[in-house]
């Protein structure tokens, strides 16, 4: 699920890695720029390369008198993006390449995860390529449970 939480700035420095343990210094003194060559290069890359997001604030502290106020903790809030799984270009792939019938397409989507099915399609392919897969529809509805018996055929055909 969606979820918020808050780090102080020294503890999340340390997780990092970015405050030296035995000497205490900080490669990053500066919160701007342990803003931009820390934290948005982390959001760049797990938001555009992940199922999750994230998105973060500055909690400011207090500092009496004038300036600029530090920033004390870091609130987070991190998402899940549940990306749409690409189920008609498999089915298609299924078909045309690896000669299923729709049906039998249909029941492999149904029965394995996309994960699975690409893993077992790419052994597929490696097979057929080495000459080592005769009819490869057949061996494809076989590796996937789905082996086709005679009348199956007979009530095809008719």
């Amino acid at each position: 699920k969606d979820k918020t939480f808050r780090r102080e700035v020294v503890e999340l420095k340390a997780m990092l890695s970015i405050i030296d343990e035995k000497t205490g210094k900080d490669t990053y003194p500066d919160w701007t720029k342990f803003k931009t060559n820390v934290l948005d290069v982390a959001a760049k890359e797990i938001n555009g390369h992940t199922d999750i997001s994230f998105s973060y604030k500055p909690i400011y502290g207090d500092r009496p008198g004038r300036g600029r106020k530090p920033v004390k903790e870091v609130e987070f809030e991190v998402f899940y993006n549940a990306k749409p799984e690409p189920t008609m270009p498999l089915l298609e792939r299924l078909i045309k390449q690896f000669r299923l019938r729709p049906d039998q397409a249909a029941k492999v989507l149904e029965m394995h995860s996309i994960e699975v099915i690409n893993r077992q399609l790419y052994d597929i392919h490696t097979k057929s390529a080495d000459g080592k897969v005769k009819n490869l529809g057949s061996y494809t509805a076989k590796v996937f449970g789905l082996e086709t018996t005679k009348t199956d055929t007979k009530e095809r055909l008719s």
